[in-house]
């Protein structure tokens, strides 16, 4: 990595523990992933809340825990889990919601065509959740794609509080932070939404897709290109 002509990444602090960790003359330069906008037309939020993650359906992601929190939530919100996984594995987690008498409050969906997951998520959901574990440094760092597309939909956001998680959505109002990724942390998080919160964090969420899309952000990946071109 010190030989290489530039070092980029997905995250600002994953790039600050890179030019530590390597001792790198520059920090690596940060492009994050993000989709492209898309129009949002405003509308109310549901109540009972629609709550979404979609993704790939896999270990690790805080499924497990957010199941597990239903049992807790004070409304009977709706969750929606949309995506590919081992059907083995997404066989426990709808073993896991039966059991926990939330069934009725869950559907698992099959993944869409990319073009089709910020369109859908728009008119399908209020919030969108992703509340991985952070037992990694790794996770600590996470800022993945679904974040912004949950944004770039115009949905309130729920996430656990890795470093560049919590950064973003404090900057950007658009959502809420759980203290930690495990179930009561998460329903607490949920159980504290109310309509007026939701709209609010929705509204910024609207405002904030004009800055966090592909057509502002690929700036830092144009610039990086014509500095590789010129040093080619």
């Amino acid at each position: 990595i010190g030989a290489a002509d530039a070092v980029s990444t997905v995250g600002p602090r994953l790039a600050e523990a890179l030019r530590t960790h390597h001792r790198l003359a520059e920090c690596p330069v940060v492009i994050r992933s993000i989709p492209d906008r898309i129009a949002l037309e405003p509308r109310s939020a549901a109540w009972p809340l629609r709550l979404l993650y979609h993704g790939h359906v896999v270990h690790h992601r805080g499924l497990e825990a957010l199941i597990d929190s239903m049992r807790f939530w004070t409304v009977p919100h709706h969750l929606t889990i949309r995506g590919d996984g081992d059907p083995g594995y997404v066989a426990t987690l709808q073993q896991r919601a039966a059991a926990l008498g939330a069934a009725a409050h869950i559907s698992f969906e099959p993944a869409v065509a990319p073009d089709d997951v910020v369109p859908r998520a728009a008119v399908g959901a209020d919030v969108g959740v992703f509340c991985p574990p952070l037992d990694t440094p790794q996770r600590q760092f996470t800022l993945p794609n679904k974040l912004f597309e949950y944004i770039g939909a115009g949905l309130a956001v729920l996430v656990s509080p890795g470093a560049d998680l919590h950064a973003l959505v404090e900057a950007h109002g658009v959502g809420v932070v759980a203290v930690d990724a495990g179930p009561d942390a998460v329903a607490a998080a949920v159980n504290a939404l109310d309509p007026a919160k939701v709209e609010r964090f929705r509204a910024a969420a609207r405002e904030a897709a004009h800055v966090l899309c592909w057509e502002a952000e690929r700036k830092a990946f144009d610039d990086l290109h014509d500095r590789l071109a010129i040093m080619a």
